[in-house]
């Protein structure tokens, strides 16, 4: 902490934690990671973002928040941004019309094909089969809604 703004933003940091914290409900994550999760919540839109680049916002050692973030939460950072991004995928797929590379682009990923990969890699069929299957489930089926 150099300057008077860098301590300001460093508490204001503290207390926001802290509030989140009491709201929360004291989770088994320390402040450090309450905060990674927000920033990757927030931001998971963009295709640069890494754990060195989470790092260096939030100016801690990019192996130690990797080791950190693993032992917290279980995953690898990669994995946890990777469920994000599908998750958001999913919900692309079921409520727009946008194609397969857009809704790819729209959750972070630059590359449709490494989006297609990475998202039948996780809930087994590819994008398109997904919006196929799903859209075409008889829960998802708008004619079983009531008139109104």
């Amino acid at each position: 902490l150099n300057s008077q703004k860098e301590l300001t933003q460093w508490l204001c940091q503290v207390v926001s934690d802290a509030r989140y914290l009491i709201q929360n409900g004291f989770q088994d994550v320390s402040p450090i990671i309450s905060r990674v999760l927000k920033y990757v919540d927030a931001h998971y839109v963009e295709s640069n973002i890494t754990i060195k680049r989470i790092a260096s916002h939030f100016s801690v050692n990019s192996s130690y928040l990797g080791y950190l973030f693993k032992q917290e939460t279980g995953l690898y950072f990669s994995d946890y941004l990777n469920h994000i991004r599908v998750k958001q995928g999913e919900h692309l797929l079921l409520t727009t019309d946008y194609s397969i590379t857009d809704i790819a682009a729209k959750v972070g990923y630059s590359d449709m094909t490494y989006f297609s990969q990475i998202f039948k890699k996780r809930t087994g069929v590819s994008p398109a089969k997904y919006r196929q299957m799903k859209r075409n489930s008889p829960s998802s089926d708008k004619k079983n809604l009531p008139d109104g």
